[in-house]
């Protein structure tokens, strides 16, 4: 899985944030984007209903929305089989996100560096 375009555009520590767990690695929005729209990862957006109503990414077969509040019931719908970039407002959650699931032995799960704030 470090052979994935994700993990060879992804960094250690984070750019667009201060909130750093020393092992979460990171993408920017330009290659999340290149990735997502290429089929080459998944973009999990895991903000509350109210916090899209401020914008979202474009509706797209590799953005799947997941709020946090839903994440046990919806955590069957994340793919195992392509990288996974989680988003939420400023990263802070999606870091949580991801390392949760970097410690139940998946390694090519990403945080979105800065959140929605850096998508746009």
């Amino acid at each position: 899985m470090h052979n994935s375009a994700a993990w060879k555009a992804s960094y250690e520590r984070p750019r667009f944030q201060e909130f750093q767990l020393g092992f979460v690695r990171h993408i920017d929005s330009m290659q999340a984007k290149s990735l997502v729209f290429s089929g080459q990862a998944m973009l999990v957006d895991l903000r509350e209903t109210e916090e899209t109503q401020e914008g979202k990414p474009a509706k797209h077969q590799g953005y799947l929305e997941c709020p946090l509040s839903d994440f046990e019931s919806a955590i069957n719908h994340i793919p195992t089989d392509i990288p996974v970039i989680f988003m939420c407002a400023h990263g802070i959650r999606s870091m949580r996100v991801a390392a949760w699931f970097q410690e139940q032995g998946r390694p090519d799960v990403f945080n979105l560096d800065g959140g929605f704030a850096c998508w746009e």
